[in-house]
Parts: structure tokens; C-alpha cells; sequence
């Protein structure tokens, strides 16, 4: 039996993962073999997740080679370290989403919130919700960078700060900070969700949290899965609530299943 339920919790979790490519040297073969690996076999993975100048190469080169190509096409601005321009996360968000980017996951500046927390976090809700007025229906995740903030207080202040900023998804992390995320900070931005849920019921089941850096086995994203179940009223966690961000995890979780008996 056991085998069976580790296939299932296999199963979704590559459902619910961004499959990740955000190398410094990545070159087109290399998103290729990301895209390839997304849809490997049943099942397939919620997106791939890439810098901006790899968004159209997957749109017109990747989907006519993967045909029909199901994961969405998720693009990081202000990645990593949020200190780019207004100017430049303004014009990045508007060339991805012409390039085709289905969602976007923005960095802000959370240094700025740890010089001067009151002007950051205004500078967070505003920024969110400029790059999300860019995006109509699509879907902005919002990365606060939980291993820098690192004060459980700031962690549920600054999801607050975006989610007032009309973020669709808090994200923990870059995955390129020392730490992130962590089952105690996870808990942090999960309580924050509640608080916002709380006083805006209006959102309810309408909130997602992605989990990113550092999930990279089996019984890691079930215990995450199993924690964000706290503030999802629906029967269970789904693309449209929850999220992880790992480069590593789909082709580990391809092999459990692998493993496991097929009748």
C-alpha cells in the first residue's frame, strides 16, 4: 500500500510543481531539455519557469516541437535580487507577456523593507500592483524572500503588503539567497494568508503560496502540500492554490513513481 500512496503523493506534486530553469550560463538546448522533462511522461508538470529572454523561444520554437505543449510558460522579473528600475520591471513584464509568458513571478525589493520597513512594504503593495494591472487575467506570484526577512512579523507583514498589492500568489524564495524556504517560514507567510483571508473573504480559495529552494524530495512536498491545506477550503491543493518552484524535483519524483509497482 505504501507504495501506492508515495505514486499518488508522486503524482501530485509534479502536478502542482514549476519546473524550474533560472542558471546564470543557460542556453536554449538547455530550456529544451526543461521543456522535455516537464511533459515526460504522465504527469505533467504545472509550468516551466525561465528568464525573460528564453519566454519566446518556448512559445514559437519549443510548442512546434512539443505539440500540443501543456505546462504554462512562467517568467521571472526582478529576478534575483529586486533592485532593477521601475522602468525596467515595467518594460520586462509587458516584453514577456508579448512573448507569451502565461504567469509571471516578480521579485520585490525586499532590501528596501529591511532599511526602512514602513516605506518598503508601501513599495512593495505598489509595485505589485503595477506589474499585476499589466497582466489582465494572468497570474502574478510575488517573491518576498523569506530567508532574508527572516522576523516572523516581517515575513506575515510583507505577504500582507503584496497581497493588498493584488498578488495572486505569495512565493516564498529565489532559491538564490542562503536560506529559503523552510517549514517555520512557510508557516509565517501561510499565517499572513490567513490574516488577508480573514478580512477579505471576498478571496477565499482565490490566494495561492509557492514554495521555492530547497523542496527536493518526496516527503518534503508532502508536508508542504499538507500545510498549506490550513488556508485551502477546497478539497485539496491545485495549480490554482499552490505551487512549488524546484528545479530538481519532477525528474526525482518521476522516479518514485517509476518504482512503484504498475498493477
Amino acid at each position: 500500500m505504501d507504495n501506492y500512496v508515495n505514486k499518488f503523493a508522486a503524482w501530485t506534486a509534479i502536478c502542482l510543481t514549476d519546473h524550474t530553469l533560472l542558471g546564470d550560463n543557460d542556453t536554449e538546448d538547455d530550456i529544451r531539455n526543461l521543456c522535455k522533462e516537464s511533459v515526460k511522461t504522465c504527469p505533467f508538470a504545472a509550468s516551466v519557469c525561465v528568464y525573460p529572454k528564453f519566454v519566446s523561444f518556448i512559445n514559437t520554437q519549443i510548442k512546434k516541437e512539443i505539440n500540443p505543449f501543456k505546462p504554462k510558460i512562467v517568467c521571472v522579473i526582478n529576478f534575483p535580487h529586486g533592485t532593477d528600475s521601475y522602468e525596467k520591471i515595467m518594460h520586462d513584464t509587458k516584453k514577456a507577456i508579448e512573448d507569451g509568458a502565461d504567469e509571471i513571478d516578480l521579485v520585490i525589493d525586499y532590501k528596501h523593507i529591511l532599511k526602512n520597513e514602513s516605506e518598503g512594504l508601501l513599495k512593495a503593495t505598489k509595485l505589485t500592483k503595477d506589474v499585476k494591472a499589466l497582466l489582465n487575467d494572468k497570474i502574478l506570484k510575488v517573491i518576498i524572500e523569506v530567508g532574508e526577512l527572516q522576523k516572523e512579523d516581517l515575513i506575515v507583514k510583507t505577504t500582507l503588503a503584496v497581497l493588498e498589492g493584488n498578488a495572486d500568489f505569495v512565493k516564498t524564495s529565489t532559491g538564490k539567497v542562503k536560506i529559503n524556504a523552510t517549514f517555520d517560514n512557510v508557516g509565517f507567510v501561510i499565517k499572513g494568508i490567513k490574516q488577508f483571508l480573514n478580512e477579505h473573504k471576498e478571496k477565499t480559495d482565490k490566494i495561492g503560496l509557492k514554495v521555492a529552494g530547497g523542496v527536493t524530495n518526496l516527503e518534503d512536498a508532502s508536508r508542504y502540500i499538507l500545510k498549506a491545506r490550513s488556508f485551502i477550503s477546497a478539497l485539496a491543493c491545485h495549480p490554482n492554490n499552490f505551487r512549488f518552484g524546484s528545479s530538481s524535483l519532477v525528474p526525482k519524483l518521476r522516479e518514485v513513481i517509476k518504482q512503484c509497482p504498475q498493477h
